[in-house]
């Protein structure tokens, strides 16, 4: 596209409106080189509302409360529905959705809501699943800490019967009493024979 130069390094005009930077030929501000032609095309013939792109199929930019979709541009507050090659109001998702990026994702949400998915929920159902969820972590923890507390106090009860068992067992034994010891046939026996020796002396 270099139509003079001065020198290898530096370009002084260029073709096809592009502008010369060095030794380059570049498309100014708002338009792209088209490679068939090589010719700098206005991005608008992309969209009227793009006002920067890459390529024929690329805006990067679009004018103030537009959006760029590939080589279209939306509301801010709709999305390039490909199905149909339209725009598409971001409140088809839900009634609540300000800005959406696609047919399932909200971006943002009017109000005090936040977007989830293609939904739109307010904070404080979030808080109050998030609140949910660690209620329930809390209970099941306390029950497992009660039901530990339970058995640990089932087995100290266990052991103290099983040695008030013991216990019992020495206890139940019986010792005879000295009276009856004196009074076996056998200490009888005894006094009867010491009885015959001193009658025989």
């Amino acid at each position: 596209m270099c139509t003079s130069c001065k020198n290898a390094n530096t370009c002084t005009s260029c073709a096809g409106g592009a502008v010369a930077n060095g030794k380059q030929c570049l498309c100014p501000s708002g338009k792209y080189l088209d490679a068939g032609s090589s010719t700098c095309i206005a991005c608008s013939t992309l969209h009227s509302e793009c006002t920067a792109c890459t390529d024929a199929n690329t805006c990067t930019t679009c004018s103030t409360n537009y959006t760029p979709f590939g080589k279209q541009c939306c509301l801010t507050t709709e999305y390039w529905n490909t199905d149909n090659s339209i725009c598409t109001a971001c409140s088809t998702l839900n009634p609540y959705c300000k800005s959406c990026k696609n047919s399932a994702t909200c971006t943002s949400c009017k109000g005090w809501r936040e977007p989830d998915g293609e939904e739109c929920i307010t904070k404080a159902s979030i808080s109050t699943e998030s609140s949910s969820a660690q209620f329930v972590a809390d209970i099941s923890l306390g029950f497992s800490t009660a039901v530990l507390a339970v058995i640990a106090w089932s087995l100290v009860k266990f052991k103290v019967f099983l040695k008030l068992k013991k216990m019992m067992k020495i206890g139940s034994v019986k010792v005879r009493p000295y009276s009856d010891v004196q009074a076996s046939p056998r200490n009888d026996l005894s006094r009867t024979i010491r009885r015959l020796l001193q009658t025989n002396h």
